[in-house]
Formats: C-alpha cells, sequence, structure tokens
C-alpha cells in the first residue's frame, strides 16, 4: 500500500489528521440545484485508536491526502508555579539580609601637619622603646632623687629654665605670658609666629615646638583648654621622657651587670633623648640621613641630633657629649 509506504517513510502527526477528519465531517451539506433542502447526512463518528489508523491509511491509498503533514513540533508555554523566593532562601538556611563582613571603620586618623622650617621633627618614630605616642594621662615627674633632678637639669639648661621662654628667633610675643595662656591660645600663637616669619615656633621650659605640641593634645597628656602653666608643662616633660623609653631604661640599667652594659644602655638613652631635645648631643657619629630627614648632614659625638647646615645654628647641643653620658650614667 502506498499510504503504508509513505507511513513509514514521512513524520506523522495522528493528533492533526484527526483534526482533519472532524473539520470535513463538520462542513454544512450543500444545497442542491433544485433549491430544496435534503436532510443532512449524519455526522460519522471520529474514528479512534486502530479505526483511526485505518481512515488514515484509506485517505492516503484514495488520494484524498498525498502526504502527511510534518509534526508540530512547536513547544506550548508551560506554566510555571510561583516561587516565594525569600521562603526558600529561608527554609534553606540562606541569610537574606546585608550582613557586613567587618565593621565599618570609624575611627579617625591623625592629620599629618607639616613641621616648622628649620624645627627639629619631635616625635621621631625611632622611640627605641615600643612606647611611641600611645595615650596616657601623664602625671608631673616628682623629681623625687638626685638622678631626676640631675636630668631635669640637664635638659633644660641647653633648652630653657623659664616656664615663659620663647624662641630667640620668634618675630612676635606672645599676648600675655605663656603660663597665664591656655595650651590652646599658645598653639595658635605659635601658628601666627610662623606665619610672621619666626624659624621656630618653640615655647615654654622645654621649647615644644607646634607638632609636639599637637602630639601632646592628640594623646590625651594636655588638652587646648588647660592653663599652660608649670603644672601643664611638667606633664608634657613627662610623657616626653615616657615616649623615648625613660621606664625601660631605668630597669634595665639597674639590672645591667657589667659597666660595659651598663655603658651601652645610658649611651642608648642619650641617643633617644637627643632625637626628642635638640640640646642634647648625640653619643656617637651618625650618618646622614640617605632619605632626606634627620639627621641633615653627618654627625660626630657631642653634635645635635637636628643639626641643620642650612638653619644658622638654629638648633645646637649645649653639652660636651661626655658630660651628658655622665649625667645618664648616675642611673647606674
Amino acid at each position: 500500500m502506498t499510504g503504508l509506504t509513505d507511513l513509514t517513510q514521512k513524520p506523522f502527526d495522528l493528533d492533526q489528521m484527526l483534526m482533519q477528519i472532524q473539520e470535513e465531517n463538520a462542513n454544512p451539506v450543500a444545497t442542491p440545484a433544485s433549491g430544496m433542502l435534503t436532510r443532512p447526512k449524519a455526522r460519522p463518528e471520529t474514528p479512534t485508536g486502530d479505526d483511526a489508523v485505518l481512515a488514515i491509511l484509506q485517505r492516503l491509498d484514495s488520494g484524498v491526502e498525498t502526504s502527511l503533514a510534518a509534526p508540530n513540533t512547536s513547544l506550548r508555554p508551560v506554566a510555571r508555579p510561583t516561587i516565594d523566593t525569600a521562603k526558600f532562601m529561608r527554609d534553606a538556611g540562606i541569610r537574606t539580609e546585608y550582613v557586613p563582613t567587618s565593621a565599618p571603620e570609624t575611627s579617625l586618623r591623625p592629620i599629618e601637619r607639616p613641621a616648622d622650617l628649620g624645627e627639629k621633627v619631635s616625635g621621631d618614630a625611632d622611640t627605641g622603646s615600643g612606647e611611641g605616642l600611645m595615650s596616657r594621662t601623664s602625671s608631673p615627674m616628682p623629681l623625687s632623687d638626685d638622678n631626676e633632678k640631675n636630668l631635669f637639669d640637664g635638659i633644660t639648661v641647653g633648652e630653657s629654665t623659664d616656664f615663659n621662654t620663647i624662641s630667640t628667633t620668634s618675630k612676635i610675643t606672645p599676648p600675655k605670658p605663656l603660663t597665664e595662656m591656655t595650651v590652646g591660645e599658645v598653639r595658635d600663637w605659635q601658628d601666627r609666629s610662623v606665619a610672621a616669619g619666626s624659624s621656630s615656633s618653640a615655647a615654654g621650659r622645654f621649647q615644644i615646638i607646634r607638632r609636639t605640641m599637637d602630639s601632646l593634645i592628640d594623646n590625651g597628656t594636655i588638652s587646648r583648654d588647660d592653663i599652660f602653666n608649670e603644672e601643664t608643662q611638667m606633664k608634657a616633660y613627662t610623657d616626653l621622657l615616657d615616649r623615648r623609653g625613660y621606664s625601660k631604661f631605668r630597669t634595665s640599667i639597674a639590672a645591667a651587670e657589667t659597666p660595659e652594659d651598663k655603658t651601652s644602655i645610658a649611651r642608648d638613652f642619650q641617643l633617644r633623648l637627643a632625637k626628642e631635645f635638640a640640646s642634647i648631643p648625640v653619643p656617637f657619629a651618625i650618618k646622614k640621613n640617605p632619605r632626606g630627614g634627620y639627621p641633615k648632614r653627618d654627625l660626630v659625638a657631642g653634635d645635635s641630633y637636628y643639626a641643620d647646615p642650612s638653619a644658622d645654628g638654629l638648633n645646637e647641643a649645649r653639652h660636651t657629649s661626655e658630660d651628658f653620658l655622665n649625667i645618664i650614667m648616675g642611673f647606674a
């Protein structure tokens, strides 16, 4: 049978063929030429199963169909159920709210302030003690023994012997004695002094410059509202010694067993103090800083750490290296 041959060689869509048969059966009966209505033929039942296959084969053999239409391969859209995404994630143990991986950083970085022209840069990063510029609430050093008094005198004789002292290079004077001004007022005057052309903003008995004053305020040793009197300046002095490892020095030199060890510890502490107070001499030769910081030139024992050829002798040591070392060795 031709139909069987075609059926085995061409794709076959049974549903479509059955729909065609149904449509033909549903066509209205034609009106005859006489104009009289005739009874419509009984609508045959739509074949199913094997009968449907035989009907299709008969149509093929009789020539009603010359080929079978290609199957309808188009996909009907599938209705997808609505998914509650949030519920699904909760059931799966997935957190849906935003959780930061770390707390936002709220601390403010300290503002880098430029050093005054020609001034020593106090607060040198090389403290050597690990104490550095930590926040503290210092009490004035009591100067309870002769060694502490000798150290105090050795430092102040080179810096200043009066709590109202200002730099000899200052172009303007404070509106009143420093010990009657607040720390904030002194700090503002330092800015005006440098703006007026002063080479240094050093103020008080320990000749504190702007950058050092800022560090003392930032770490809580003093506040801008404090009166810059003897007590406040002594708090500053105590802090300046602490940041250079004074407490560790006292412990280490007391525990040292040999004179050589004691001398080595004393010389190390002298260098730390020389980095804080320009009037203190370095204990040994030091090469010029190749990165442009201090020392500005090659130093020999007895030079100020802040000696600067371009500063017209602004920072000079006020002791010999041996004399100041003897003061420190008194703690041994």
